[in-house]
């Protein structure tokens, strides 16, 4: 038994010397602060304080075991198998603890690194997390197929949160469904090369070219046209399909900030629509009953007419044709104004009679296979 007797303070020293310093190596203890220290190379490499916390390469520990630099650890138990560090509590009640699996070979595809939690029975762990050799990391799996890869029988979920509007964004798989989007009242955006161009609001309206869309839809360009196109193919018709409730409307609108024109289908009048300097009056309509141009002068072979119903031909015969397919009905062309009428008339049986009626509709003139 060696005893080293010192006072309540200063220290007690045990020295290992050499020729050339008394003091190459030793134990140094402190009475005044309760710590004992290993000096190596003529100083301080290690230090156990008076709270039981080992310390190397530091004065001060703040833990059990503090450790100031690199740290080495050789856990595995033999050539190319698997080491492990247990992380718990180990006692004559219970073996509760976490693990930290490592495989290290010669071969960078079979090394991995895999963290498991103890699962709520004793003695056993879950691996939660994996780190293969290639890069890949696993959450859920062992064996992860890409650089981060999710898996659970329970939407394995994604989740990105900034604080600083608590903006939230999630990705993750249900069932039959994959799903993408913002789980806070913000914007979903899609960028290409550094550019944000398509927003989807938190309402839920689409922009393309826009960061804040006002309708269902919007596309928006800065310069130039902005189109819309559909291509078809062999087997099958570009289309644009719009439908609506029982007596409503389906509308295409046009507006350049001091005119509007609109295209419109109206379902309770069974008619196409034509609204060429607003949105109010119909300047041409198409129906099942109905047809009609409004105060337009309506032009055939002409960009220019001049009446209300102008037809020109470029050369040859110019015919404007009345035709009864059934061959039993009369066919004719009516004039009136407020106070007069006056019809010229195919009449007769095979309609082999043209006559002029007045107002009264009395015939005027007649004119048979005979002449007048």
């Amino acid at each position: 038994q060696v005893q080293i007797l010192g006072g309540a303070s200063g220290f007690s020293n045990l020295y290992f010397s050499d020729t050339a310093a008394y003091n190459v190596g030793g134990f140094i203890y402190n009475h005044t602060n309760n710590y004992l220290a290993t000096n190596v190379n003529a100083s301080e490499k290690m230090r156990i304080t008076s709270a039981g916390n080992v310390g190397i390469g530091t004065t001060s520990p703040g833990f059990k075991l503090d450790v100031d630099g690199s740290v080495a650890l050789n856990v595995m138990p033999g050539h190319q198998s698997e080491g492990s560090i247990h992380i718990g509590r180990y006692d004559g009640n219970t073996s509760r603890y976490n693990l930290i699996k490592n495989y290290v070979s010669s071969t960078q595809a079979s090394n991995y690194m895999k963290f498991a939690l103890h699962n709520g029975t004793e003695n056993a762990t879950l691996d939660v997390m994996t780190l293969l050799g290639s890069g890949n990391v696993g959450i859920g799996t062992t064996s992860p197929s890409s650089l981060l890869h999710l898996q659970s029988a329970s939407s394995p979920t994604l989740r990105l949160v900034d604080t600083t509007n608590t903006t939230i964004l999630l990705a993750y798989a249900q069932n039959s469904n994959a799903h993408i989007g913002t789980y806070s009242n913000h914007a979903l955006a899609f960028d290409t090369n550094s550019t944000q161009r398509m927003t989807i609001s938190a309402g839920g309206n689409v922009g393309i070219g826009t960061t804040s869309p006002s309708d269902l839809l919007s596309l928006v360009k800065t310069s130039g046209d902005c189109v819309l196109g559909l291509t078809g193919n062999a087997s099958g018709d570009p289309e644009i399909h719009m439908d609506s409730g029982n007596d409503r409307s389906g509308n295409i609108k046009y507006g350049d900030g001091t005119t509007s024109a609109m295209f419109r289908y109206a379902h309770n009048d069974v008619a196409f629509k034509f609204y060429a300097h607003n949105q109010t009056n119909v300047d041409f309509q198409i129906g099942e009953n109905t047809s009609f141009f409004a105060d337009s002068n309506v032009g055939i072979g002409t960009t220019s007419p001049t009446e209300k119903l102008d037809v020109v031909a470029s050369g040859g015969n110019t015919n404007i044709r009345v035709y009864d397919s059934s061959g039993n009905s009369e066919v004719g062309l009516k004039l009136q104004n407020d106070a007069k009428t006056w019809t010229l008339q195919n009449w007769g049986s095979g309609g082999d009679n043209l006559r002029i009626l007045n107002n009264a509709g009395n015939i005027v003139q007649l004119w048979d296979d005979n002449g007048l």
